[in-house]
């Protein structure tokens, strides 16, 4: 029997799968192509990311890559905004990339729809086609991420933050009214939708991130890119305000007093497109902005600890999973520790306020039995909990009755 075609759009190029939203769709791409023929369609806003395109060729039947120039699409952005559309929206919103979607829709007539980010639903919701199975990842519930950002702001972005997060709401609402399942990355977000979404809470379900346990691992051998003596390493894109948020907050409030007691320590700040304000820190004794990286596993290899003071965290943090997965202490905020259910003390340490984090540090840095056993402990929970395999399994489940509905079609076309 042929395989189930499944149209698949994706806000921005899954590949590789190096941070959040392209480790989480490239797994879920690889996942679903084992047994569906992959129609893609995706965008690029990095023209560094157009090398990266040959990566996804054999995993796909047929791939749609559109690069859109930032500039356009902020102006795009603005009118669509005029025009009542969320501005997350309107920035991934392209003609080009439609008329893909509009040929696909009228050339494969797809079966299965899985819709990666809610700013990509538009694109099949506009052509008035209804595959058999619909299902939209919002992954978080972004409506809340923009309303917990609210009284951080002051002046006219207080308000331009407020009414986004009501616009993103109600298109949530409204695709998810469209959809057969809305999946979000764990239980703790599954449930906030349900609370804040109650009209569509019977189609919210939870598919956790995974960590690719063989990638991220112990055994990684690599020389250290950071000077010797105690390492505290924080990974992640730093022009996305929660990690800018949590390493300006750390810098200011934790690390004077950990580099007061550990005179050698060094801060890393591992991610690309730090902006002015975390390139700002590197000014700091002892604080190591590194920009882009090709490889993120020899500055987590030469960490004492991996440190996530989130105090804005939507979903699973995947520097949480990964840097478990590498055997590493880790200690992170409690907002960072949401949907991975890691006892704290026993497989992570959890710090709630500057004294907590500042005793964390220096602990993990002077007591190697303590480390060594959190970080044994950490390895084995991901290996337990986490491996890709198992966490897309509700995805499955969700699928799985559209094409046992496909076979059993099949079937009675045969008899006839």
């Amino acid at each position: 029997m042929p395989r189930p075609p499944l149209l698949m759009l994706v806000q921005r190029l899954p590949y590789p799968p190096n941070k959040g939203e392209k480790i989480r769709h490239y797994n879920i791409l690889k996942h679903l192509a084992e047994s569906h023929d992959i129609y893609l369609g995706t965008l690029i806003d990095d023209p560094l990311d157009w090398e990266n395109v040959k990566g996804l060729q054999s995993l796909v039947k047929e791939i749609k890559v559109v690069g859109i120039q930032k500039s356009a699409a902020y102006l795009g952005m603005g009118a669509r905004w005029l025009g009542g559309m969320p501005l997350s929206f309107g920035f991934f919103q392209n003609a080009a990339l439609q008329t893909w979607v509009n040929d696909i829709i009228k050339r494969v007539r797809p079966e299965i729809a899985v819709l990666c980010s809610s700013n990509t639903a538009p694109y099949l919701m506009r052509t008035g086609y209804r595959p058999k199975c619909v299902i939209a990842d919002f992954t978080d519930v972004d409506s809340q991420k923009w309303e917990d950002y609210v009284p951080t702001k002051r002046g006219p972005m207080r308000w331009v933050y407020a009414e986004e997060a009501r616009r993103v709401r109600r298109a949530e609402i409204q695709i998810a009214s469209a959809s057969d399942a809305v999946t979000f990355v764990s239980a703790e977000e599954t449930a906030l939708f349900k609370t804040v979404c109650p009209t569509v809470a019977d189609k919210a379900h939870a598919v956790s991130n995974g960590v690719d346990i063989e990638y991220f691992n112990p055994a990684f051998k690599a020389p250290s890119p950071l000077p010797h003596g105690p390492n505290f390493v924080f990974t992640g894109t730093m022009d996305y305000w929660p990690n800018v948020n949590a390493v300006v907050w750390f810098a200011e409030h934790v690390w004077p007093s950990v580099h007061a007691a550990l005179p050698g320590a060094h801060f890393a700040i591992a991610g690309g497109k730090p902006n002015a304000e975390v390139q700002k820190l590197s000014t700091l004794p002892g604080i190591i902005v590194t920009g882009r990286i090709p490889d993120v596993r020899p500055y987590m290899a030469a960490a004492t600890a991996i440190v996530a003071p989130l105090q804005i965290a939507r979903g699973i943090q995947n520097k949480v999973l990964e840097g478990m997965a590498m055997g590493k202490p880790v200690i992170c905020s409690p907002g960072a520790l949401t949907g991975i259910a890691a006892i704290p003390s026993t497989h992570i340490w959890q710090a709630d306020s500057p004294a907590t984090w500042q005793d964390a540090c220096t602990a993990l840095a002077t007591q190697k039995d303590i480390s060594d056993a959190l970080g044994k402990a950490a390895r084995q929970f991901v290996v337990d909990h986490f491996s890709w395999s198992s966490v897309l399994k509700p995805l499955d489940d969700l699928i799985k009755p559209f094409l046992l509905q496909r076979t059993n079609s099949d079937v009675s076309s045969g008899e006839k």
